[in-house]
């Protein structure tokens, strides 16, 4: 109860009451399974995440990773938990403009993502890859980004995640409209505008 109140409390943006009800979770968890305690520090991690409270985003993705350990008997949830530290670490140095720690992260995760991760992970990964490139290009992306970021938008397709896909195609049409692509990026706006009204 305690975790899915600190979901809505971080949607509306109260993030210091949403912490607080993840702290309350994680002790009455106590000795839970590793992987109920990592998502819980993942969570307070993105709550500060989005107060860009980037220190304190760090350490509860580091204390999320600790949780995990190794993969044991946990099996696809341990992987899907372990997939998505990394996707909101990856999401963290962007907010820093550490773009060669993205791509870091990304090149050790790739294979790991491509054949653990569900379809909405494969669509953020592709996306952050994507996003990390236009960075480093100087808000001039190269056509291989505006590829990836249209590869982004065929997995969020597949992963029919609303939540998402607003997002996502907000971000293709941002790389197709700085690629000079003005007709496709202002379709892609639409879609993403659209796609909100409807969630």
């Amino acid at each position: 109860m305690n975790e899915g109140l600190g979901d809505v409390l971080t949607l509306v943006g109260r993030h210091e009451e949403a912490r607080d009800a993840f702290g309350r979770a994680q002790v009455l968890a106590g000795n839970a399974d590793p992987i109920s305690r990592s998502r819980l520090h993942r969570k307070n991690g993105f709550s500060h995440s989005l107060q860009r409270h980037f220190a304190e985003t760090a350490r509860e993705f580091n204390l999320a990773d600790q949780q995990l350990s190794e993969p044991g008997a946990g099996g696809a949830a341990w992987w899907e938990e372990k997939v998505q530290i990394q996707l909101e670490r990856m999401h963290l140095f962007y907010w820093q403009g550490m773009v060669q720690e993205m791509r870091e992260l990304a090149e050790r995760y790739r294979s790991v993502i491509a054949e653990r991760g569900a379809a909405v992970q494969r669509a953020e990964f592709l996306k952050m890859i994507a996003l990390s490139m236009l960075m480093e290009s100087r808000f001039r992306p190269s056509q291989e980004c505006v590829e990836l970021a249209t590869r982004a938008v065929a997995a969020s397709d597949e992963a029919n995640n609303p939540a998402q896909a607003g997002h996502v195609n907000f971000v293709l049409g941002l790389i197709e409209l700085c690629h000079g692509d003005f007709g496709c990026g202002r379709t892609e706006w639409k879609s993403s505008r659209d796609g909100r009204a409807n969630w």
